[in-house]
């Protein structure tokens, strides 16, 4: 039979520090108490309801924030800045002066 060995609240600590990325999540647990793979925090999520409704929460507030910079993006590409559509977020950041940001 296979025991579970972290609490519940340890799982949920690795989800909320990456933003519900299970994979990432296991990696921490690993660090932290040992052998962990991400398909153990999978049957914690199936397991725990909590847990996953938690996660569902998490992904929506990364994936908020997405669309919102995928917005800014387009309504600076109607101002005539049509280079910004199409280049990485990151160069968009670093090449914007701090005022139009």
């Amino acid at each position: 039979m296979n025991c579970l060995k972290f609490k519940v609240e340890h799982v949920a600590a690795a989800l909320q520090k990456t933003g519900g990325n299970v994979t990432a999540a296991a990696k921490i647990l690993k660090a932290a108490y040992g052998k962990c793979d991400p398909s153990t925090v999978r049957v914690y999520l199936h397991r725990h309801p909590e847990l996953a409704i938690a996660r569902t929460e998490l992904r929506g507030d990364v994936l908020t924030a997405t669309r919102a910079t995928d917005e800014l993006a387009w309504l600076r590409s109607k101002e005539g800045e049509r280079w910004l559509a199409t280049a990485p977020l990151s160069l968009i950041d670093r090449a914007m002066p701090a005022s139009r940001r």
